[in-house]
């Protein structure tokens, strides 16, 4: 029986990995849907409650360190069972718990959802991870990574426009229910159209590989890690580029996710009463300008020449320059909007260098992967940390309080940094 030719194979498989990426993309997108919206709606749902800004910021802080745990336990779980079913489990879940604080009356139990919530959520971006790394090459990756992680900044874009302009009308828990109701759709589509391997499609990325790999093309196969970790883990935790690493991604997401959880309500009170269209859309700017740092990372790691210290040096100076102009500021409306937004586009920039760049360069170890993840806890350990101070802290002293919270976060990260480069100089 004669062969098919193989470049309608080739065209196939291609078209199957747009697919796959678009539907990875959709699925990050929606899990994040059910994750921003509880910033969009903090003071009406305090009101609703009787929860003053602390109690509410507990609650933010209750979700990262369920979301950071899961995250240690998902990567696991992801690698060794079905990452479709787990894609589609940790998505129904936080659907049920989306729907349920629509329905609820009781801080505690709000509490107990969101916590719920950010551990059915951390199922999803590990297994997305795995089914990307099944249907794309390795010289693809860079670039699927990219288009994975544009939900972090999207999904704010949608939730705080789409989200924040509904609530104008309707009550508040329809913040809650509209992003079910999206859930529930896309997982019809989820389980439907993705596969785990090309394979489970009568396809395989080896003709692929072997084709771009003859051309000197993007998918040429790159060195293989060690099947085995060559060095230990402690080991390598303990080195000083990793505490310093583990030190920026504390404070990084502390200040992000905190600015994350609680733009909208500065931006409402600073614009008062009958503003909320204008917060919402101004709100989007942040998000928006934040997507600009996700995709200047590659291109900064590219000019200081993979020297990852010095693009932090850089990019913490400015952070820390942007915190203090935000206390100066802090009474303009269009000037917090503006300075915060750059903020976010620096934070998300440290962010894919901390948790991407950074520990690539120990992939020789066989421990990038697991160090990714490490890192990704330690970024929202320190945002469950930050969620509750600047919630308590904006109680005590207002919103200047939170601010010089993050200033002082900033100052810390920008002083690891240079402690870094003079002990480079110094070896």
């Amino acid at each position: 029986m004669q062969r098919a030719p193989k470049q309608p194979d080739r065209h196939s498989l291609r078209q199957l990995q747009r697919r796959t990426v678009l539907l990875c993309f959709l699925a990050y997108t929606v899990s994040y849907l059910c994750r921003t919206n509880l910033s969009v709606v903090l003071t009406p749902l305090g009101q609703d409650l009787g929860a003053s800004r602390s109690m509410l910021g507990m609650a933010g802080t209750v979700f990262f360190w369920t979301y950071a745990l899961g995250q240690l336990i998902s990567g696991g779980f992801a690698q060794r069972l079905n990452a479709k079913n787990m894609v589609f489990l940790g998505l129904l879940c936080s659907l049920c718990c989306n729907l349920l604080i629509g329905l609820c009356r009781s801080y505690l139990l709000l509490t107990v959802l969101w916590g719920l919530n950010g551990f059915a959520l951390s199922m999803i971006w590990s297994s997305i991870v795995r089914i990307c790394s099944s249907w794309f090459t390795s010289g693809q990756y860079g670039q699927v990574s990219v288009i994975i992680s544009l939900p972090t900044t999207v999904g704010y874009v949608l939730s705080w426009g789409i989200t924040g302009l509904l609530i104008s009308f309707v009550s508040w828990r329809w913040a809650f229910f509209l992003p079910a109701a999206c859930t529930l759709i896309f997982l019809i589509f989820w389980m439907f159209m993705v596969r785990n391997f090309p394979e489970e499609l009568d396809h395989s990325l080896e003709e692929l590989c072997t084709e771009e790999a003859e051309t000197g093309g993007p998918g040429a196969p790159a060195a293989e890690a060690p099947a085995k970790p060559a060095v230990g883990l402690l080991k390598i935790l303990l080195s000083f580029t990793m505490v310093i690493t583990a030190i920026i991604c504390m404070v990084q997401g502390a200040v992000k996710e905190s600015i994350n959880l609680w733009t909208p309500t500065i931006l409402g009170d600073l614009a008062g009463e009958g503003a909320g269209g204008l917060v919402s859309m101004s709100s989007i700017l942040v998000p928006v300008i934040g997507t600009v740092g996700i995709l200047l990372s590659s291109w900064i790691d590219k000019k200081s020449k993979g020297r990852s210290n010095i693009s932090l040096f850089l990019l913490s100076a400015l952070l820390l320059a942007l915190s203090l102009g935000l206390i100066v500021l802090q009474r303009s409306f269009f000037g917090s909007v503006g300075v915060i937004s750059a903020i976010m586009a620096v934070l998300y920039c440290i962010n894919v260098i901390t948790t991407a760049i950074v520990p690539l360069k120990f992939a020789h170890t066989g421990r990038s992967a697991q160090l990714s993840g490490i890192l990704n806890f330690l970024t929202y350990l320190g945002a469950a940390l930050g969620s509750m101070f600047t919630g308590i802290f904006s109680d005590a002293f207002g919103w200047n309080g939170a601010f010089f919270l993050w200033a002082g976060l900033c100052l810390l990260a920008f002083a690891a940094v240079v402690f870094s480069l003079f002990e480079r100089k110094k070896v």
